[in-house]
């Protein structure tokens, strides 16, 4: 399934989408990638924050305790070796080329980002949506 945020939504308070906005963007799985993902809280790692049950997490969510720890450097990150992500990892262009000749987005690879606005929150978009057809300005292409 492809989600698209509307650049209302993202201009609502996260505009790192733009193509000289405030945030800084990493190409997915560099060095530089890993270490800014390091010093923050990504959207893989924030349902553990909010006392969701094991059941309602992935398997690899952290909890505060060990995600405090892992943020300051005293402890290695979960390995994310599962089947399903590997196999989304497989299968994420095919789905985002599908998705963007359905809805004739014109899409690029996506990467990690940071908003300059606020310290610490960063997240790794499969694509961004450069431009669409029945939308003003950028936006967000995750594939699952």
């Amino acid at each position: 399934m492809a989600d698209h945020l509307s650049a209302a939504d993202i201009r609502r308070g996260i505009d790192f989408l733009a193509p000289n906005g405030p945030g800084r963007h990493f190409v997915y799985d560099s060095p530089e990638w890993h270490a800014e993902r390091a010093r923050h809280i990504g959207s893989s790692e924030i349902g553990g924050l909010f006392g969701l049950t094991d059941a309602e997490l992935p398997s690899y969510t952290m909890r505060p305790f060990a995600l405090w720890h892992v943020k300051r450097g005293d402890a290695p990150p979960p390995p994310v070796d599962v089947n399903r992500t590997k196999w989304g990892l497989r299968l994420e262009a095919v789905i985002a080329e599908g998705a963007s000749l359905e809805c004739n987005w014109q899409i690029s690879k996506g990467g990690y980002f940071t908003d300059a606005t606020t310290p610490g929150l960063g997240c790794s978009l499969d694509f961004v949506i450069a431009s669409d057809p029945d939308e003003d300005g950028p936006g967000a292409l995750e594939t699952k």
